[in-house]
């Protein structure tokens, strides 16, 4: 059974906006759990693969849990280190986001044994 962004996403077909659903919820966890720059950073590469794709997907409770997780991060981060994460995020190739939050997901596993 898959498990991670990548896996899904090689089970889905290579639906890409599927898939930054599922690089934004590890960005969220990693928010969560105080690494705030690094989930900016898959924010910021899932958001320019959107923009890539042409989409702009909106759902409220998912804008909602973004705003919760993403947006207090960039506040905890400041500005300038926001910026600079989305700077990052927005050149970095979706699929080395994907492995990102593939790496993210396992070492988060992995910590939990």
């Amino acid at each position: 059974m898959a498990t991670t962004a990548t896996d899904r996403q090689l089970l889905i077909g290579g639906d890409r906006v599927e898939t930054g659903f599922e690089v934004q919820g590890v960005a969220m966890s990693l928010a969560g759990l105080g690494r705030a720059r690094e989930g900016h950073v898959l924010a910021a590469a899932v958001r320019a693969e959107m923009a890539r794709l042409g989409v702009d997907p909106h759902m409220r409770f998912w804008d909602a849990l973004l705003e919760r997780y993403l947006g207090g991060a960039g506040r905890e981060l400041g500005a300038d280190a926001a910026e600079a994460a989305v700077r990052e995020g927005a050149v970095i190739e979706f699929d080395v986001a994907c492995e990102r939050a593939r790496e993210a997901s396992g070492a988060a596993r992995d910590a939990r044994g």
